[in-house]
């Protein structure tokens, strides 16, 4: 979905995330130039236990699953559990797949009511036509940049830190 996002174009031949991807993007958001950095993580059971790494520090958070998979969208609660550990960060759920009507197995009324129950965002996708894609991350972005600005300066984290000069020793008695 990010690639879909980022190029508006889909190829059939890109393969699962194993582990995490990192994009690193600038572009123009609302009228101004915006650096943003995405960590796709893959959402398997083997490697849940890295992924809350990538939960820290960040300012929101998308949560992907398959319309056409009813355990990917019974996985919710944990990613939302996993993230909510690290703070209140924003939560964004997509429903992938839109494309596929005949395979769907989960309703857009269900989905409404779960993400409401959980007070999250949802928008149904399908990275191959494009549909909901845009408005996704432009619901994603408005959560960031919001929590980002509510922030004080010394909460966020930049990646970069200021070393402080080495102070003299200070002796007190000879």
């Amino acid at each position: 979905m990010v690639k879909s996002w980022l190029t508006s174009t889909f190829s059939e031949h890109v393969s699962p995330t194993i582990g995490a991807a990192f994009v690193k993007s600038t572009f123009e958001y609302r009228g101004l130039e915006r650096n943003i950095q995405i960590w796709d993580t893959a959402g398997e059971e083997q490697y849940r236990s890295v992924t809350s790494v990538y939960c820290r520090d960040a300012f929101a958070a998308m949560i992907v699953y398959d319309k056409c998979n009813r355990a990917s969208f019974e996985n919710i609660p944990y990613w939302i559990g996993l993230i909510s550990k690290q703070g209140p960060i924003p939560i964004v759920v997509c429903g992938n797949k839109n494309d596929l009507h005949s395979d769907t197995e989960i309703t857009l009324q269900e989905a409404a009511e779960f993400c409401a129950a959980y007070n999250v965002s949802h928008f149904f996708t399908s990275a191959r036509t494009q549909f909901g894609i845009f408005d996704a991350f432009t619901q994603l972005l408005d959560l960031a940049f919001e929590r980002q600005k509510s922030l004080p300066k010394d909460d966020l984290f930049t990646g970069v830190q200021a070393t402080p000069e080495p102070q003299p020793k200070k002796q007190c008695c000879f």
